[in-house]
C-alpha cells in the first residue's frame, strides 16, 4: 500500500507536467503557424481547453485515490500499533 501511495503522489505531478508540456507545445505551434489556424472554425485554444479539462479530471480522480489509500494506511497503522504505546 505504501508503494501505491507513493506512486499516486508521483503520478499526480507527472500528469501536471505532461499537461504543462502539451499546452506549451500547442501554444508555440500556434505562435509559429498562425496562418494554419485562420481557416479553422474552432478557436486555436480549443485543444488546450480539452487538455486542461481532461488533466483536471484525471488529477482529481488520482488525488481522491491518493487520499483514500492514505486513509487506509493510517487505519492499518493504528490497528497494528500496540495499545497504550507512546510515540
Amino acid at each position: 500500500m505504501k508503494g501505491l501511495h507513493k506512486f499516486l503522489k508521483v503520478f499526480i505531478f507527472v500528469q501536471l507536467g505532461a499537461c504543462t508540456g502539451d499546452v506549451l507545445r500547442q501554444y508555440l505551434h500556434y505562435v509559429n503557424h498562425q496562418e494554419m489556424y485562420i481557416t479553422w472554425s474552432a478557436p486555436w485554444y480549443t485543444g488546450i481547453q480539452l487538455t486542461v479539462a481532461f488533466t483536471a479530471f484525471t488529477v482529481a480522480l488520482t488525488t481522491l485515490a491518493y487520499f483514500l489509500v492514505g486513509r487506509m494506511l493510517r487505519r492499518r497503522e493504528a490497528s497494528t500499533s500496540p495499545k497504550g504505546a507512546c510515540d
